[in-house]
């Protein structure tokens, strides 16, 4: 065992660049008000990611979710990792391992990915790292009716919970197509 202070930060980092889809690792590092790595971290810790849609619904799941099938359109983060100490305070989780340890952006920009203590009180250590998210090319179209709301990384690429503006026959609709890559990103 090793005698270390209690860690009160975690270290989160991640390529500074992903394409939509590609699996990435992501390493996370306990730390204690030194700064050094806290050896004896034992805690368990859970990813969650900033997406710009409401309560953490999509379009990255964690992996083992009360869902954890996926469309090819959604991605994932790793499943809740509990540090042993053989982690010695700090954990890789690899893309050649199995997709609960990977990390699988699918919504394009600036994402930011936190890493929050299950058994700290309130989640009181945390830590989060962010990276761009690159679009891929075009490969299909997306139309959108008035009333529908585009969702990246979202099954057939619309919030499905908006439905389309009500219209009679023979009114005008004005749509937009979208070229959009295989995440639904523009």
């Amino acid at each position: 065992f090793y005698v270390t202070l209690p860690a009160t930060q975690l270290e989160v980092t991640i390529q500074q660049s992903v394409n939509a889809g590609a699996k990435t690792s992501i390493t996370v590092k306990a730390r204690d008000t030194n700064g050094d790595i806290a050896r004896s971290y034992p805690e368990k810790i859970r990813f969650t990611v900033g997406s710009g849609y409401p309560n953490g619904n999509g379009p990255e799941y964690r992996h083992g979710s009360p869902d954890s099938s996926y469309t090819s359109e959604e991605g994932w983060l790793p499943a809740d990792y509990q540090f042993t100490l053989s982690d010695k305070g700090e954990k890789t989780f690899y893309t050649t391992a199995i997709d609960s340890e990977a990390v699988k952006l699918v919504m394009s920009g600036q994402r930011t990915i936190i890493v929050t203590d299950k058994d700290a009180g309130a989640g009181s250590i945390t830590g989060s790292t962010t990276t761009i998210v690159n679009f891929g090319a075009p490969s299909k179209l997306r139309i959108v009716l008035p009333g529908q709301v585009r969702a990246p990384g979202m099954a057939y690429g619309l919030n499905l919970n908006n439905s389309p503006d009500g219209k009679y026959a023979g009114d005008e609709v004005a749509l937009s197509v979208d070229a959009c890559d295989a995440f639904w990103n523009t």
